[in-house]
């Protein structure tokens, strides 16, 4: 998986994950390794996720490990309806 398509995917995931309002702004002059980190800054994520994001070996495993923890916390929504895990920016 290129990192462009990780990146695409990933804004979707975002956009489901805020249920299409507060979605963060796509800037698709920013470089996607920069688009990753700033997305990884940006999100309400609690420390032990930021740190497995800073543990990735590059850009690519970030995006994927943010698509994972995004993914968790819709499973988490729909499974116990708990709105603390929504992801808004």
């Amino acid at each position: 998986e290129s990192l462009s398509a990780a990146r695409a995917a990933l804004v979707d995931d975002v956009a489901r994950a805020a249920d299409g309002s507060g979605v963060a702004a796509v800037q698709p002059e920013l470089p996607d390794d920069v688009f990753v980190n700033a997305l990884c800054q940006s999100l309400p994520l609690e420390p032990l996720e930021l740190q497995s994001l800073l543990d990735c070996a590059g850009p690519l495993e970030r995006c994927q490990r943010l698509r994972a923890l995004i993914e968790f916390r819709l499973l988490e929504r729909s499974a116990y309806g708990r709105a603390g895990s929504e992801l808004r920016h």
